[in-house]
């Protein structure tokens, strides 16, 4: 055996033992005898065992170079039960028999209100009824217990037992389904069920363009890679669906192969072949070299390349800045462990604080012209103190102490806004000296700092927020934030310190890398009326030598196909100023060139440059009605047919990867440390159904 377990594992095969007479269980197509060549003959080897191929395929695949014994190759008895063969093919590759594949219940089923009849008919009824209510009953918990991430061993639960049969939904707790049903064969029936009904949909509602993100992930208990695929896609009414295709487990390492393969299994589970799909990634070279390799549109995700500019180029750059957080960072994993305490010292804080507001109050309304402000009184001075920055003061909530994500700028943000926060300030440094981390202390110029950064990177968390939603579009928003960025990054304050403009300048040097004006960021911004005048498009497009309405009409030959070539004439008409004051118009207003340069330059022009120039000259901001541009090109379709088309496939296109990174939130959830021996094709499952649920709760197929 020692011998074996140092030969390569190039050198081994599987023969299977599947006769079709004796050995016909499925699993016998997977599992058999070990074999290895040496000196160019073959022999079996460990004859009292048999081994899986998928495993040892896979481990080939990886690296045929290393030794039998490295390698993660599952064996088994030969005495064994099929059963757990056939479980192991289930549960790591996926594998099953193809009839066990169907769905024997159609998804509209799940959600439908079934009436139970009386407790003496249903006591009366037969025993076949009985399994197939209890089937029932089994796929009903498997789809509630997904949606709500509850481990599947709460079937056991004595509470929820009680609860079943004081409602007449089990007669008895025999009747309760066992784990094992629910968690195999009914999470399969959902799974396959809910993956029909996706597939129906993508079938139907997806004509030509989508978008896909991805992202990888691990889970924090056995470190094993996930990669998350995500699909988006407006409809033909405009209605933006986002589905999560899959969450699949990436075996040793992360390669652009490897994804590669991925991808395409993906588009060919979901009929994708002949769809051009735009994808929103990070800027990974794994990741680089899988879209090279599947030959997909590509764009960069505007939030990693935010998140770098902050985290990388900004405070990774300024040596003041970087020592702060990696000193709150470490004063967070200290003092978590006593955070009870911790809050509440905060609380009792806030008590105070309000106690002396209170009594600077009285003192106020004895003598409004006696000024408190320059009273010697410490009362008054405490309070001053605090009102020099009351924005760090917010006495209706005290924040707990948070920790931060390294790959979540915001998170450090939080983190950041919990410490800074007046009512645990003098908590956490009098825990600090309580435990003897007196160099951990954080003092008065050390807090000033703090507060400058907190400032400065709020203005930038609505961007993220804006550019991540997943329920609008978000593409269209991104050359007005760009703009929004690069004013905050040049804007100067009289009382701005050495710090923070080296700071700011760092940023600003990157911002072109991390966050760049491509064609499709410009296209999206003058499918949006109210960013079609911005002063930044004017610059792109003379740097291409063209304008707006060429542009566009550019895009419409390039991804919609069939339009018209006829000549027409048109006037020139002249566009509409707007009212609308909410954010995104002020950021209009404030980055829009007064004129309309590059809007008409010819008034002889084929269909694709009419409808362009028609577009461009009659676009109205007012148009945009609470902000919804989906509702806009809806509204316009017959008016725009060529143009709504072009709206539909680029507005689809996320401005981040954040759907896929959502996804990650929910995985945690579902790899707990109670649950952390999950397989990796059962965490897919649980995922899919979850974050799928919604939609095909609505669905009408």
């Amino acid at each position: 055996m020692a011998t074996i377990k140092k030969a390569k594992i190039k050198q081994f095969s599987i023969s299977m033992i599947h006769d079709g007479k004796t050995k016909t269980s499925f699993c016998w197509r997977h599992f058999g005898d070990l074999v290895i060549e040496e000196d160019n003959k073959k022999k079996k080897v460990c004859n009292d065992q048999v081994f899986c191929n998928a495993c040892l395929t896979v481990a080939q695949e990886e690296n045929d170079d290393i030794s039998f014994g490295l390698a993660k190759i599952k064996s088994y008895v030969k005495t064994v039960s099929t059963g757990n063969l056939n479980k192991h093919l289930r549960d790591v590759h996926d594998l099953r028999e193809e009839s066990s594949h169907k769905a024997t219940q159609n998804i509209k089923q799940f959600f439908e209100v079934r009436p139970r009849p009386p407790r003496s008919v249903a006591a009366s009824s037969s025993s076949l009824t009985k399994r197939k209510d209890s089937w029932l009953l089994a796929r009903d918990m498997a789809l509630w217990f997904c949606k709500s991430l509850m481990p599947f061993d709460s079937v056991s639960d004595e509470g929820m037992n009680d609860f079943f049969q004081k409602y007449d939904i089990i007669a008895n707790k025999e009747d309760m389904p066992s784990r094992d049903t629910v968690s195999r064969t009914a999470l399969d029936d959902v799974y396959e069920s809910m993956l029909d009904n996706v597939k129906v949909q993508i079938k139907t509602d997806v004509a030509g363009h989508a978008a896909i993100t991805f992202d990888i992930w691990s889970d924090k208990y056995r470190h094993l890679n996930y990669i998350t695929l995500t699909l988006h896609y407006l409809t033909t009414d405009f209605e933006l669906k986002s589905f999560t295709l899959c969450t699949k487990l990436i075996e040793g390492k992360k390669t652009g192969e490897k994804i590669q393969a991925i991808l395409l299994d993906i588009k060919e589970c979901f009929d994708l072949q002949e769809k051009v799909l735009h994808s929103v990634t990070d800027a990974g070279s794994n990741v680089k070299r899988a879209i090279s390799l599947a030959a997909l549109d590509s764009h960069l995700c505007l939030g990693h390349g935010l998140h770098n500019l902050v985290t990388v180029d900004g405070i990774g750059r300024v040596p003041e800045l970087d020592k702060l957080i990696k000193k709150c960072k470490k004063i967070v994993k200290t003092v978590r462990y006593r955070l009870p305490e911790l809050e509440r010292a905060a609380e009792k804080e806030q008590i105070e604080f309000l106690q002396s507001l209170e009594r600077v109050s009285e003192h106020l309304e004895m003598d409004e012209n006696e000024p408190i402000i320059d009273d010697e009184g410490s009362e008054s001075n405490s309070v001053s103190g605090l009102q020099t920055s009351d924005e760090f003061g917010n006495m209706n909530h005290v924040p707990s102490i948070k920790t931060s994500s390294p790959t979540r700028w915001h998170s450090m943000l939080a983190m950041l806004e919990s410490l800074a926060h007046f009512c645990n300030r003098n908590p956490v440094n009098r825990m600090l000296s309580q435990i003897s981390q007196h160099d951990l202390k954080i003092y008065q110029q050390e807090w000033n700092l703090l507060e400058d950064l907190i400032r400065f990177l709020r203005k930038f968390r609505e961007v993220v927020e804006m550019l991540s939603t997943q329920k609008t579009a978000s593409l269209n928003l991104a050359l007005v934030f760009h703009l929004e960025i690069r004013d905050i990054l040049n804007s100067l304050s009289d009382e701005e310190t050495l710090i923070m403009l080296t700071l700011k300048n760092n940023m600003l040097a990157k911002l072109d890398k991390r966050f760049p004006i491509t064609d499709k960021i410009v296209v999206a911004a003058l499918l949006d009326p109210r960013f079609i005048n911005l002063s930044q498009i004017d610059t792109y497009l003379e740097q291409k030598n063209t304008t707006r309405a060429a542009f566009l009409a550019e895009y419409i030959k390039i991804h919609i196909s069939g339009e018209s070539t006829t000549m027409a004439t048109l006037a020139p008409a002249v566009i509409t100023s707007f009212s609308n004051e909410s954010v995104l118009s002020k950021l209009s207003k404030k980055h829009s060139c007064s004129g309309t340069s590059s809007i008409l330059t010819s008034t002889e022009c084929n269909e694709a440059d009419q409808e362009c120039w028609m577009y461009l000259a009659a676009a109205n901001a007012c148009d945009v009605k609470d902000d919804d541009i989906l509702n806009y090109w809806q509204n316009k379709k017959k008016t725009f047919p060529l143009l709504s088309e072009l709206a539909r496939i680029m507005l689809a296109i996320p401005a981040t990867s954040t759907p896929s990174e959502r996804v990650f939130s929910i995985a945690g959830l579902t790899v707990t440390v109670k649950r952390s021996r999950l397989s990796p094709v059962r965490v897919n499952k649980i995922i899919f159904i979850h974050d799928n649920y919604t939609l095909c709760k609505k669905t009408q197929f």
